[in-house]
């Protein structure tokens, strides 16, 4: 007695397991594993198969730009400018391009309306705030050739008391209000040169204002 497919209705051998015309699975004999159901369409797994699978990639994109977006955005992205230019590449006139508003109204006040020479002023301080800490490292390890890595400790928000000491030099009482979103961030900075080491704490200080976190002043502690 012939058989038919159970997928495409074409005739097949009585012994046969898969049909010759589709390539449907229609049975299996005893003690065989691992063939597939007779009413199996691989079609329409592949059919399944192939969004699901752009979907998990899609997926896994996506996750990988968050995560490249959060490392150069908000408070974690002025720490990377903060290592970057002030520790790697020593490019200290890149600093006023993400310093605070205030900052740079009250050195340009100083500097008598100037932009240009109150941005090198700012450039200026920052190169003294890190020479003086790559000069340590250079003492401590015995040489100017190290790498640098760095790690965020601790990020707290200010409280009103040392928003307001901070904001003192900078501005007017009645404007304080304006800025009362203020970070204090711990990085432990750490200079390796072979199995020798020597860390610093820095502190780097932000305000929140229009168009984001700015920078408001870096210090650190041996």
């Amino acid at each position: 007695m012939s058989k038919f497919c159970s997928n495409c209705g074409a005739e097949m051998d009585d012994a046969a397991i898969v049909c010759g015309n589709c390539g449907a699975s229609v049975g299996k004999p005893s003690g065989v594993a691992g063939v597939l159901p007779a009413n199996l369409n691989t079609d329409k797994i592949k059919k399944i198969a192939i969004p699901v699978c752009a979907g998990v990639l899609a997926l896994i994109v996506l996750i990988i730009a968050i995560s490249a977006i959060s490392s150069h955005s908000g408070y974690r992205g002025i720490v990377n400018k903060v290592i970057t230019y002030g520790y790697k590449n020593q490019k200290y006139e890149k600093f006023p391009k993400f310093t605070s508003k205030m900052v740079l109204d009250y050195y340009e006040d100083i500097a008598g309306n100037s932009d240009e020479d109150a941005e090198e002023m700012i450039s200026d301080i920052y190169e003294t705030v890190f020479d003086s800490c790559s000069d340590y490292f250079e003492e401590e390890l015995e040489t100017s050739k190290y790498g640098i890595k760095y790690k965020v400790e601790k990020v707290k928000d200010l409280n009103k008391t040392k928003r307001e000491s901070m904001l003192y030099k900078y501005l007017d009482e009645d404007e304080y209000d304006n800025y009362e979103k203020m970070k204090e961030i711990k990085v432990n900075v750490t200079a390796k040169k072979g199995s020798r080491d020597e860390d610093v704490d820095l502190y780097i200080y932000i305000v929140k204002e229009k168009g984001g976190w700015k920078l408001l002043d870096v210090s650190y502690a041996k």
